[in-house]
């Protein structure tokens, strides 16, 4: 598991473990948490479910691979005493922050804890290859999203949703002993739903594995994989560049060599170069959003997030 910065855990005074007899009186003392996209809230907000309430930094609406923080913001993570979030490969312009502000803090970069399944990026149209999957490695390098190093969207896969549930109701049982046994409680009801949810979306994404799309950027592999999907290419190489009008060319000739049955934007981007690359085709569009945006922050969003994923293939690849 990686750490930026590790806090001895919260000890508890044996006249305050006298008077906090009730969740109630014990709230004010519930750790104060931060995570960095909606996604990685909702999980943690499970967890904390009865007791308090995580900050977030960055909304659903904005890409996270380039951000400014608010004053505000910037206030949340100096006075955090945890600090929740993917890790630097989807957040790189963090890592600065956190070492001056939250230098109090204990920051757990999820995607490096120990178990998490690990995915390449992939090489830009070698989508048919399959990527390699990898378990934690320290990657300390920064990597322009797209080129080479961890693709971050790691939440995308519900057995690493399962694991950082865990690592997250540990990480606040060590910091608030008084309440550990709600934070597990929370964290397996939280499994219970994913375990639940996962066969329904299975058996909704089966037909539309049959089926070739192209999406805006690499960012759902976990999901694909994990559902068994068949992306076999993306409009851009990566998020940082406009694709060239050869670019463009390029994918438009793979919609008729890949029967590609649909073209999906993507929430934070500009659905107009998707409406440039099916122009004059048949092949439909819909819009993809890793990050919940339009969704509810909260404990229900990371469960929206994957049903509203797979409503928007299984939808749009339908005959």
């Amino acid at each position: 598991m990686l750490y930026y910065h590790t806090s001895p855990p919260r000890r508890f005074a044996a006249a305050f473990a006298i008077w906090c007899t009730s969740i109630s009186a014990c709230v004010a003392d519930v750790p104060s948490v931060v995570t960095d996209i909606p996604p990685i809230h909702s999980l943690v907000a499970q967890v904390m479910q009865g007791l308090g309430t995580p900050s977030v930094l960055i909304s659903g609406n904005t890409s996270p691979h380039g951000y400014s923080m608010r004053p505000s913001q910037a206030a949340s993570l100096a006075s955090a005493d945890l600090v929740f979030l993917v890790g630097p490969e989807l957040t790189p312009w963090l890592e600065t922050s956190l070492g001056t502000l939250a230098n109090d803090a204990t920051v757990t970069a999820l995607l490096h804890t120990k178990g998490t399944n690990t995915l390449e990026f992939r090489v830009p149209d070698e989508f048919t290859e399959d990527a390699e999957t990898t378990e934690h490695q320290d990657h300390h390098d920064d990597h322009d999203h797209g080129h080479e190093g961890l693709d971050p969207h790691a939440w995308l896969n519900p057995d690493n949703a399962n694991l950082w549930l865990q690592v997250i109701a540990d990480q606040l049982s060590q910091h608030d002993v008084e309440n550990a046994n709600i934070y597990q409680g929370n964290a397996q009801a939280a499994k219970n739903r994913i375990a639940n949810l996962v066969p329904r979306l299975k058996a909704q994404l089966e037909i539309a594995g049959k089926e070739n799309i192209i999406v805006y950027h690499d960012a759902f592999q976990y999901f694909e994989k994990f559902f068994d999907l068949k992306t076999v290419g993306t409009i851009v190489l990566n998020d940082a560049s406009q694709p060239s009008p050869a670019r463009l060319s390029e994918v438009k000739a793979k919609l008729h060599d890949e029967k590609v049955a649909c073209v999906f934007t993507e929430a934070q981007f500009n659905s107009g170069l998707v409406d440039v690359v099916i122009e004059g085709t048949t092949v439909k569009t819909a819009s993809l959003d890793p990050l919940g945006g339009a969704l509810e922050l909260g404990p229900e969003l990371f469960g929206e997030i994957l049903s509203d994923l797979a409503d928007e293939i299984s939808s749009c690849v339908a005959p």
